[in-house]
């Protein structure tokens, strides 16, 4: 677990790092080439989250801050599903986000990040230990929102992760 304000991820989410400064987390994500991210868990409203490598240069990527720095690691874990920004939910994960954590009104992470039809996004929080049989207050599964609205990848990541019907 990070933590680092700053983070870098790799191309392919097998690397995430927490860094002390933008600076070090630039550098290291210059190093780890082609598509890799920079990540700033503390963005004021407005203010660029997210950065990737692109033809050899750190480029702004259309994210901006929600006033991530006025939110609770748990609150900036689930506005980054809802925004479906993976790089974004991977780190907020590697800084100790918990994957089962719920929203004030009692919606599991593992059911909006089924709702924002993001596969990786599902992954990374089985990964991380979400339980995939998590219900809303109002009984409705994983499995059953993402047969009804999220595709067939998504459904086969939650069998695959023995969700129980």
């Amino acid at each position: 677990m990070g933590n680092g304000r700053f983070y870098t991820r790799s191309v392919d989410g097998g690397t995430i790092a927490a860094h002390a400064s933008v600076a070090a987390a630039e550098s290291a994500a210059l190093q780890l080439g082609e598509g890799a991210c920079v990540i700033d868990t503390q963005a004021p409203a407005y203010v660029p989250m997210l950065q990737q490598v692109v033809a050899g240069q750190l480029q702004i990527l259309g994210v901006g801050g929600w006033g991530a720095n006025r939110l609770s690691l748990e609150q900036n874990f689930l506005q980054a599903i809802k925004r479906k920004q993976v790089a974004i939910v991977h780190a907020f994960l590697a800084s100790g986000a918990d994957p089962d954590t719920r929203d004030d009104r009692g919606q599991p992470a593992i059911i909006w990040s089924v709702a924002s039809g993001q596969p990786e996004i599902v992954q990374l929080l089985l990964d991380k230990g979400a339980n995939p049989d998590s219900k809303d207050l109002d009984g409705m599964t994983a499995i059953r929102l993402a047969r009804q609205r999220a595709g067939e990848a998504i459904v086969q990541l939650l069998i695959e992760a023995g969700v129980t019907d």
